[in-house]
This record gives C-alpha cells, structure tokens and sequence, in this order.
C-alpha cells in the first residue's frame, strides 16, 4: 500500500482514507516496546522527521487538517489564580480515539449517545499545572505519531497526562524511562518535586526507597527538603542503610534546622529508638541529651542512659581529623564543661555525665595497660629471637673460620 506524504494526504484524500493512512504510520516507537505494537522500525525516521518539521496534523492550519476537535488548556500563572492562560490545540478525532496510541477517554467519549457539552461543543477544557501543560504538545505527539521524546523535566507531566486521558502505550513506555532515569543522582529531587506536585504516590514511594538505601550520603539540603512525615517514612524503611552513629549526627543536624519535627515525645522516641541508633556519635550526645532531659519519667531513660555513655567518651576519647589525619584532636574537659549542651543540663545530669566520663577513662586506662603490657610481651619475644639468632651467627662464623685453619 503506498502512503504518501501528511501533506500529499491532506490535500489529496478524503477524510476516513487520511484515518486509514494515518493509523498505517502511526504505532509504538519506544525500545521496550511489546511484542502487540503496530509499528515498525523502518517507519520510526520518516515519524521523527515529520515532528522536526512540523507536520504532524495537529500542528498544520486547522482548516488545512480538517481539525474536527479542539482542546483548551488553561493554566493559572503563579498558583494564584489572580491571572489565567489558555492555549488552543486543534486535533482530530480519528487520532484522539482510535489507533494503537488512542485515548481511552476520548474513545469512550466519541461512542457515547449522551448529549454531554463536550460532544455538543466539539471543544474539550482541561485546567493544568504548568509542567503538563507544557508536555501537552508531547503527548498529541505521540498519539498522532508515536513518538516523542523523553526526559527528566518531562517524563512525571506526562504520566500525568498519560494517565489523565487514557493512553496505555503512552503510559508504560513512561514507567520504563523513568525506572532507568530515577537511579541517576542528579534526577532524584527533580522527580521527588514532579511527584508531590501530582500526588503520585508510587513515585514517592520509589524515590524513598532510593533515600532509604543510599542514606547516609544525602545532602543536608536533601534531608532539610523532606517533611517530617516523609523523614519518618525513609528511616522506617526496611531498607535503610545508615550505621548508627552516621544517623544520629543526620539526625541531630536535621532537629537543628527543624524542631518541629520533635514537638511531640512520642517522635522523639520513634527517631531515636534503640532498633535504629543504639549507638550515639560522642560528638552529639550532649544534644540528645539536652532533649531526653526536658521529658521526664521513664519513657526516655533508655535515650538518656545511651547519651550518658556516649558522653562519657566524648570527653577522653581522641578523634582523628578529616582535615589532617596526622593531627589528633582531643576534647578537652574545660572545652566540654564550657560547651552550651552541657550548661543546660541540670545539675544532677551534670554530675552523671561526668561520672560517665570517669568510667569511661577507667575503661580506657584499662585497655591502655593491657595493651602496653601485650607490646612489652612482644618486645621481649622479638628481643629473644634476635638475640638467639646473633648468637647461631656467631656459631656459624667461628666453625668458618676452624675450617678455613685446616684446609691451610
């Protein structure tokens, strides 16, 4: 069957042999197509040189395609509603409702024997936001050709649409970009702020899950832009992955920006609960401890006692520098006692801390003694070995020297 050119169609054909000829080009142009596409292969350039050059029907004169259809889009500029814009899109109905890439709206629209407005009219009105909007031009591009482009600062808009009317092929071609394109860092936020503004749940969802397993190397600006219910909902997950003195200083750094998150007890205890961070980074204990304490009773006796220990070692142990490994870095017990954590405590807290802190250097001394003892048992090893093997040196040079006397 010979297919001519769109604008050979057009002009030379009737109405239902440009549907006929039109749906011959048309199909599903994606890599992951199924097995049931229309399309071929071949006819994929011939598509995308008909996009390039503005041929596709829809976006010819109206008069010129025999528009039989028209879609306004309104958008509202600036979320305000103060000022509204409109833009016209002249289609045809043999593309919106039937073929390989149709509408399902559209399709059952079209077959419907109710008077609607829409059927009396000819004219459909959407309001959108502003990404989808713009991603319409997209999508008609799709439907009448099959093909279109994809991207990051798209691909959410057009699931939206694609989901909004109807289009199936449309749609699963979607999901497979962006389960390829979501795993990239850079795309990330950009589909995390695509997926809020269209409420998709199962978008969030992967995103979180992808936060989750790569925990402990988001940014302080990835974490500040999370609310406290999406915050509760990552460090929930069963696929966290952050060891727990990492956690407790993204923690501490997040309350610091946003205390809000902890205005009840019962989220304080949920964020720091032993199953996700027994163990508190020294450098932070303090202000965990600052926390617990304005909650009495025993409900966070376990976060105080953990804060206690850790504090205690804060003050004896020696830390590397990042800056300069050569260099250590020891807090001293002014540098401690000075320290604004630790003058809020009450006096009793004080007191307990600094008994920590004893115990923590008994530990230590202890550790450090028998580790010396362990050196002064391997230097008197080593003294012996070297010493037995000075001596069968010796042996060996003096039975040298007896036989050298006898060959003389």
């Amino acid at each position: 069957v010979h297919i001519p050119k769109m604008n050979e169609v057009v002009i030379e054909a009737q109405p239902c042999e440009v549907a006929l000829q039109v749906f011959r080009l048309g199909g599903f142009d994606y890599d992951d197509a199924s097995s049931d596409s229309s399309s071929s292969s071949s006819s994929s350039p011939e598509r995308k040189r008909m996009r390039s050059e503005n041929k596709v029907l829809w976006r010819l004169d109206p008069i010129e395609s025999f528009s039989d259809w028209t879609i306004i889009v309104t958008l509202e500029d600036g979320g305000d509603g103060s000022s509204a814009m409109e833009e016209t899109y002249h289609v045809h109905k043999n593309y919106l409702g039937a073929g390989s890439n149709r509408s399902e709206y559209f399709h059952a629209l079209f077959r419907t024997k109710n008077q609607v407005e829409e059927l009396l009219t000819s004219v459909s009105k959407i309001r959108l936001q502003r990404s989808a909007a713009a991603a319409m031009k997209d999508m008609l591009d799709f439907v009448y050709t099959g093909y279109c482009q994809f991207c990051t600062e798209n691909a959410v808009a057009l699931r939206f649409l694609a989901h909004y009317f109807g289009i199936p092929t449309l749609h699963s071609a979607l999901k497979k970009f962006i389960q390829r394109d979501l795993f990239y860092a850079t795309t990330v936020e950009a589909y995390l702020s695509e997926a809020r503004a269209y409420h998709d749940k199962k978008l969030i969802d992967q995103v979180f899950s992808i936060y989750a397993r790569y925990f402990k190397w988001l940014s302080d600006t990835q974490i500040k832009s999370l609310s406290a219910e999406e915050f509760i909902m990552i460090v929930s997950s069963n696929e966290l992955n952050c060891d727990s003195a990492t956690y407790s200083i993204m923690l501490s750094e997040r309350l610091r920006k946003r205390p809000e998150d902890i205005r009840s007890l019962e989220k304080l205890l949920f964020l720091t609960r032993d199953e996700i961070m027994p163990n508190i980074c020294p450098s932070v204990s303090l202000f965990f401890l600052k926390l617990a304490s304005k909650h009495k009773g025993e409900r966070c006796a376990s976060l105080r006692q953990r804060c206690l220990v850790s504090s205690g070692q804060c003050i004896w142990k020696t830390f590397k520098s990042d800056a300069n490994p050569q260099k250590n870095c020891a807090l001293s017990i002014d540098d401690f006692s000075q320290s604004k954590e630790f003058q809020a405590l009450t006096n009793a807290e004080k007191v307990n801390t600094l008994q920590w802190s004893l115990i923590g250097c008994s530990e230590s001394i202890i550790k450090l003694h028998s580790r010396i003892k362990s050196l002064e048992i391997e230097r008197a090893v080593l003294a012996r070995r070297i010493s037995s093997e000075l001596d069968d040196a010796h042996s060996y040079a003096d039975s040298d020297d007896d036989d050298m006397g006898s060959i003389s």
